[in-house]
């Protein structure tokens, strides 16, 4: 039986999902956005908190190029990040 606890708040913009008893192969990817505040992050975090595929996620909002940050399951493509992003109202392009 797999066990998931719901997302947790672990510092600045990082969010993160614990799955236990499944090994997962794990990749992160790194995106260029137009996410800029807080409340960009608000209407992201849905969208990507509830993708089972995406282990946990972080916006840098002091770096030039708002960099998102996404580790996922060695299924999800830069393309599927770019989609969910772009589903929340917002820009990505993979760096």
């Amino acid at each position: 039986m797999n066990v998931i606890f719901p997302p947790s708040y672990v510092g600045s913009f990082v969010f993160s999902k614990t799955v236990f008893n499944k090994k997962l192969i794990m990749k992160t990817l790194n995106f260029k956005t137009n996410i800029k505040c807080e409340g960009c992050i608000a209407k992201v975090t849905p969208v990507l908190n509830n993708k089972p595929a995406i282990e946990k996620w972080a916006v840098d909002l002091s770096a030039p190029e708002r960099k998102l940050t996404v580790q996922v399951e060695d299924t999800v493509s830069g393309s599927d990040i770019i989609r969910m992003v772009e589903e929340a109202g917002y820009t990505a392009q993979e760096i």
